[in-house]
């Protein structure tokens, strides 16, 4: 199944019209199931995370917030293929599912993401970021559990790194 192609009013919030965390997850498991029947096959998550939403907001109003998500949805959709799957996780969070991709490839996925965001917000939402985290099978996990733990570890390190470095940023500004 594609990401967007089918609607379950079940499984996709009207405002998203992303597949659940639910289904998500039941996807993430035939992966695991592929994997273990197929030799040599391969998958990889990106667990991303917007950073900032909840400021935009504040400025904007929830209605306004909208068009927001509208970018963003767009942002990563855009290089799905007919195999890989986007879902909403929770929040601001959100998975997505790469068939037959390693790791390695799921990094330059990550660059090509970061750029189209940074091109895409808007003047007032500047302070949104996205922090991801890749997992891949079976380098960082086997288990539904191991791999969104590994992708969490990673997308929260991620975090970390860029709020690190714009504190330095603020630090170089100040002297």
């Amino acid at each position: 199944m594609t990401n967007l192609s089918v609607s379950h009013p079940e499984n996709t919030p009207a405002l998203t019209r992303l597949w659940n965390r639910g289904h998500g997850a039941d996807r993430l498991g035939l992966e695991i199931a592929r994997a273990q029947l197929e030799i040599g096959y391969r998958f990889s998550i990106l667990l991303v995370q917007l950073d900032g939403l909840d400021r935009v907001t504040d400025r904007l109003g929830h209605a306004s917030t909208d068009s927001v998500w509208r970018r963003v949805l767009g942002v990563l959709t855009h290089d799905l293929g007919a195999e890989d799957l986007c879902c909403r996780l929770g929040g601001e969070e959100f998975m997505l599912i790469f068939p037959h991709r390693t790791g390695l490839e799921c990094r330059v996925l990550v660059d090509r993401l970061r750029q189209r965001w940074t091109s895409a917000r808007s003047p007032l939402e500047t302070t949104m970021r996205l922090s991801v985290g890749v997992a891949s099978y079976p380098d960082q996990g086997s288990t539904i559990e191991a791999m969104f733990g590994a992708g969490d570890e990673a997308m929260f390190a991620d975090k970390n790194r860029d709020e690190a470095a714009r504190s330095m940023e603020s630090l170089s500004r100040l002297q």
